[in-house]
């Protein structure tokens, strides 16, 4: 089971920032979407998982021990994803929004 981790409250604002496409490597793209203020990832292959706010930029999921931490520009649009699972962290450039 994954640690307990509590969920902290965003803005839907927030959330809108981090919806796109990032690249883990060729051919292997992890899809961040926004459906009633609830974010989630999709790894090609698999299914979608709600991923909720630790905080501002971190989220984690909870059927599994795995983050993900946003990199914010200034203008507050995400430009790279770390994917962190098993002690290995994945960093992801945002492809496409």
């Amino acid at each position: 089971m994954p640690p307990l981790r509590h969920e902290t409250p965003l803005d839907p604002a927030v959330l809108v920032a981090y919806v796109g496409h990032y690249e883990l490597r060729p051919g292997v793209v992890m899809m961040i979407t926004l459906q009633n203020n609830q974010l989630y990832a999709q790894l090609t292959g698999q299914n979608r998982f709600p991923v909720h706010p630790e905080g501002e930029r971190c989220f984690f999921y909870t059927i599994i021990d795995a983050q993900i931490i946003f990199d914010v520009e200034a203008n507050g649009e995400a430009s790279w994803l770390t994917h962190h699972q098993n002690g290995l962290d994945h960093r992801a450039p945002r492809i496409e929004a």
